[in-house]
């Protein structure tokens, strides 16, 4: 199974990758992040906060559509779903 993730702006800096194939049998997000973490730990060090909840700058998307961190961990994925983490930028 091929799940395409996409790290946007100073993420690729943290994982060396914009763009990265997952080969793996990931059934939900948790699975997804946990392999996440073990081949980019410094990615989970900035993403989530001591508690373990996402800070509130980064986004996760699965096939366009907001993941809801942690009330939607269990969300299923599939062969060719597309996972994008970025944060929101603001300014003024």
């Amino acid at each position: 199974m091929t799940i395409h993730i996409k790290f946007m702006s100073f993420l690729s800096d943290i994982t060396q990758v914009k763009d990265y194939q997952m080969q793996l049998p990931c059934q939900t997000m948790a699975d997804v992040l946990e392999h996440l973490w073990q081949s980019f730990p410094k990615l989970k060090e900035e993403l989530f906060d001591e508690s373990g909840n996402l800070d509130y700058i980064y986004q996760i998307v699965l096939n366009g559509k907001r993941i809801l961190w942690p009330q939607e961990k269990q969300i299923s994925v599939s062969a060719g779903d597309e996972i994008i983490f970025f944060a929101m930028m603001g300014g003024g």
